[in-house]
Order: C-alpha cells, then sequence, then structure tokens
C-alpha cells in the first residue's frame, strides 16, 4: 500500500516539474530544439513522427505535457489493474486518473476561450493549485491581463494570486 502511494506521490511530483520547467523555460525566452525534416513540417517514419523546428514553443509544450500525462495515466492504469493491489491504492489511483482527465479538459477549455479573444495562441498548465498561461502576444495590456485572469479563474476558481500569465513573443524568440 505504501509503495502505491508512493508511485502516485512520484508521479504527481514529476507532472509537477514538467509543469514547472515549461514555465520557467518560457518565461526565460527559450525555445524548444525539434528534430528537423527535410524541408517537409512533418515526416513519418514508422510510428515516430519527426517535427520540423518550423513546430512552435506551444506545440512543443502541448505535446510534452499530454505525454508526460499519458505516461503516469499508463502507470495509475495498470495499478487500478492490479488485483494484487489494496483497495485504497487502486481507489486512490483512479481518483488521480480522474483528476488527470479534469484538469485536461479545463486546461483545453481555457486554452480555447484565450484563443477566441483574439491571441494567436497559448498553452495552459494547471496542478492542483495554481496555473500558468504562456500567451503569444507582443505585449499585454493591463486590461488583456485581467481578461485572461478572470477567464482562467473562472475556469478553474483559482484566485488571482496562485495565477501565472507569461508573455511569449514568437517574434524576438
Amino acid at each position: 500500500m505504501k509503495k502505491t502511494r508512493w508511485i502516485i506521490v512520484g508521479l504527481t511530483v514529476v507532472m509537477t516539474a514538467a509543469v514547472y520547467i515549461n514555465w520557467k523555460y518560457a518565461s526565460d525566452g527559450g525555445d524548444y530544439p525539434v528534430a528537423s525534416g527535410d524541408g517537409d513540417s512533418v515526416k513519418t517514419l514508422g510510428q515516430t513522427a519527426y517535427v520540423s523546428a518550423e513546430s512552435s514553443y506551444f506545440d512543443n509544450a502541448r505535446y510534452t505535457r499530454s505525454k508526460n500525462r499519458s505516461d503516469a495515466v499508463a502507470v495509475l492504469n495498470e495499478l487500478i489493474e492490479n488485483t494484487d493491489a489494496d483497495a485504497s491504492s487502486r481507489k486512490l489511483a483512479a481518483e488521480t486518473v480522474a483528476d488527470y482527465a479534469r484538469i485536461t479538459e479545463t486546461e483545453a477549455n481555457v486554452e480555447s476561450l484565450i484563443m477566441s479573444k483574439g491571441y494567436e495562441d497559448c498553452v495552459v498548465f494547471i496542478t492542483e493549485d495554481t496555473a500558468s498561461v504562456v500567451v503569444e502576444t507582443l505585449g499585454l495590456e493591463p486590461h488583456e491581463a485581467a481578461q485572461i485572469m478572470d477567464l482562467v479563474s473562472s475556469a478553474t476558481g483559482f484566485t488571482a494570486d496562485v495565477i501565472k500569465i507569461i508573455e511569449f513573443n514568437s517574434v524576438q524568440n
């Protein structure tokens, strides 16, 4: 029982670290390196897709977020299906999977709402108690930041002090 709880705690720590690294990398103005194709934007070799360097930070951040969650959910599903695991660990794993699904849906909804306000692109990272928004912009006016803050707060129930808005200027990056 303790081992499975530590696995769940570990996966949560890994997810939080991935969100922090993405946030930190974006705030430093970094851009993720991507495998380059031979002039094509996407090249498929077997089951692996190689994306050109023209892919945006946002595409890469969404892919990384999705992959990390998929990996975590796969481990949790193995625990849920393991009949040798105790009931409380299986229940906790099922609740964690449900939380990931809820968070994923909320992130997608918030991203859609923000882009509906005319922003070119954005990516949202939500944890249990924080939200970070990376938005592509040439500069946010105070009323625009307040609008984004309101959208995130309405969707998540978080207060403004735990919501971070990070401007990403693709022209400079």
